[in-house]
């Protein structure tokens, strides 16, 4: 009976080992896909100003366009959460009554 307990603590332990070995593998593949995705976005900047540069699109006017973006995205998501506290408050209120 000893010698059955040894064996399944054994391969227990087998596994265990087994298995730090894939969470080591994963945390590597996890880092490598990382650095892959920066370098991806690095490369994605890098056409795009090049494509900038050949067409001579001025930096300002970029610019100009990416704030008014940014401007109309912001009034969206502040419309959204407007619209989210104003259904929830009505939700409130039918419950209440």
């Amino acid at each position: 009976m000893i010698e059955k307990i040894m064996k399944i603590e054994e391969k227990i332990s087998k596994r265990k080992l087994k298995i730090e070995g894939y969470e080591d593998a994963l945390r590597e593949e996890k880092r490598l896909l990382k650095k892959e995705e920066e370098q991806l976005e690095v490369a994605k900047y890098d056409e795009l100003l090049r494509k900038l540069k050949m067409n001579k699109i001025s930096v300002d006017y970029i610019l100009e366009k990416l704030d008014d973006v940014i401007i109309k995205k912001e009034i969206q998501q502040l419309e959204e959460s407007k619209s989210t506290t104003t259904s929830n408050s009505f939700s409130s209120e039918t419950t209440q009554h």
